[in-house]
């Protein structure tokens, strides 16, 4: 009797999984899924150690180079199909080992593909001659508009947008939440809070990730994002009865009673920048932002 390797019962059960990933695309998007937008599904469940997301490139047989369909629809999909994703891919990379690289991933999707029954919408899977990984750029430095993944603690990730660059920081608007894999489906009721001034020397660093860039994500925030001044912080300055809010232009305005216990100047927890690693040091412990 032939006996199965275990990475051909590892590519066999990743298949499977690759399909029925497939299946839950047309279900939500009733058509069928093309291989450039199974790639990208896949390329945002990657483990954040691999530089997410990571970004494939498909040749066909005949050295023709796949040009996947414009007007993908993989940012409609509910966070099912991406957890599928991530859990298929983490049980594969479990089994290749903790070396596994975009590359060797890229090398297990050709097989798995050409083994699974997905009808794509666009090529047959036996046309694919090659999938490469493309090397990510590195990215030091945000721009307003980016989309920064922050790991989290007990895994996933806290997702927060760029929303304003000045004299006080980098200032992050804050998403609700722990995100299985890096992606956000706005909405206002999402927000957590004011935007938060920081440093991007995570980002700089690789462990706080840019994996997209999208500005309509903006209209959710402030495009001035304020600190705050607590009414006696400076000796010289009329700041009013609880405290006053400044943008990085110097626009100076009082506020209430209210707002200023909202946002800690009242108990006197609020903060006008955090360092990026006590920021993540936070998040850790569960701070959900400020307001």
């Amino acid at each position: 009797m032939d006996k199965v390797s275990p990475k051909d019962r590892a590519i066999a059960e990743f298949a499977s999984r690759v399909s029925a990933i497939s299946s839950s695309f047309t279900e939500q998007i009733e058509r069928k899924v093309t291989v450039g937008e199974l790639l990208e599904i896949l390329g945002v469940a990657v483990p954040g150690d691999m530089g997410i997301p990571v970004k494939f490139k498909v040749q066909l047989k005949g050295r023709k180079r796949y040009e996947g369909p414009s007007g993908s629809r993989v940012g409609e999909l509910n966070d099912s199909v991406f957890v599928q994703a991530s859990e298929a891919i983490a049980d594969l990379l479990n089994w290749e080992g903790e070396s596994a690289t975009p590359a060797d991933l890229a090398s297990l999707l050709k097989l798995a593909l050409k083994a699974s029954d997905v009808e794509f919408a666009d090529v047959h899977a036996e046309e694919i001659a090659q999938i490469s990984a493309i090397s990510p750029k590195r990215v030091t430095k945000a721009k307003i508009g980016d989309i920064v993944a922050i790991p989290a603690k007990a895994g996933g990730y806290r997702i927060a947008v760029v929303v304003a660059r000045n004299r006080f920081g980098t200032a992050l608007g804050l998403f609700r939440g722990v995100f299985k894999v890096p992606r956000v489906r706005a909405q206002r009721s999402n927000i957590s809070g004011i935007p938060i001034y920081t440093d991007e020397q995570l980002i700089a660093a690789g462990v706080w990730l840019i994996f997209d860039h999208d500005e309509s994500l903006l209209e959710f925030f402030s495009s001035k994002p304020e600190i705050y001044h607590a009414p006696d912080v400076w000796p010289n300055r009329d700041f009013g009865t609880f405290g006053a809010a400044e943008t990085a232009d110097g626009e100076i305005r009082p506020i209430g009673e209210e707002e200023a216990n909202a946002v800690g100047i009242g108990d006197g927890s609020y903060r006008q920048v955090h360092m990026s690693e006590y920021l993540q040091r936070l998040l850790d412990d569960g701070f959900n932002g400020v307001g």
